[in-house]
């Protein structure tokens, strides 16, 4: 597998060339089904840099690990295939294998506790860029700002325990995972592209694509 450290930003030209792997830390208590707390989640998303889309992301505990970063890898690969009580306004078709995977520089990638994510990348043949700017991770920042924006607007109710006066909404980890799905097929790639202002992201990912996405099934993804 090639890595390669760019002093200068991926020319990035069309969709599913270039996807972005982010981490963040989300402000909202996760409480499991009884209402034992079990804290503030971490947030994988991986971002298509060309149309900016969320193609995929992982809710999980604790520091950016492997197991995080290669379940959002995944969720973002596949085909999606949610049940009909989420709701959705469409099948969030944003799949398929990219050229290449940006990371932080500043994460510690050639660890080997990262070895799982390295491996899969070599089995797909993905190539793996270490980003040095920011600019390539504002979409995470963006969408994380617009879900919690739109989490506080609503009128959340968690497992009959939400806590009164604490500042933070608390939600199981299967209700959080519901709105985030909801939030990233029937609104953020529904928005208009920031840079284009003529196409939605979804749209943008479409019409950027050089070929049918590749499919992939479950198997693929033993490592």
């Amino acid at each position: 597998m090639v890595q390669k450290t760019l002093s200068q930003p991926v020319k990035v030209q069309y969709s599913n060339q270039v996807w972005c792997l982010s981490f963040s830390s989300l402000d909202i208590a996760v409480e499991d089904e009884n209402g034992a707390m079990l804290g503030q989640p971490t947030l994988a998303a991986i971002s298509d840099l060309y149309s900016s889309v969320i193609a995929g992301c992982y809710l999980g505990f604790g520091e950016p690990n492997p197991l995080i970063a290669v379940a959002a890898l995944r969720h973002a690969i596949l085909r999606k295939n949610y049940p009909l009580e989420v709701g959705l306004l469409g099948d969030g078709a944003v799949y398929g294998v990219p050229a290449m995977l940006m990371v932080d520089a500043s994460t510690l990638w050639t660890s080997s506790n990262f070895a799982p994510l390295h491996h899969l990348l070599e089995k797909l043949d993905i190539t793996l860029v270490r980003r040095t700017a920011p600019a390539a991770g504002a979409t995470i920042e963006r969408f994380v700002e617009g879900f919690s924006s739109r989490i506080e607007s609503l009128p959340l109710k968690s497992t009959g325990r939400l806590a009164e006066g604490e500042g933070q909404n608390r939600l199981t980890l299967s209700q959080l995972d519901r709105l985030f799905v909801q939030y990233i097929v029937n609104e953020y790639n529904q928005s208009l592209h920031p840079r284009d202002r003529s196409q939605t992201r979804l749209e943008m990912w479409q019409s950027g694509l050089t070929s049918s996405p590749q499919v992939l099934l479950e198997q693929d993804f033993e490592v």
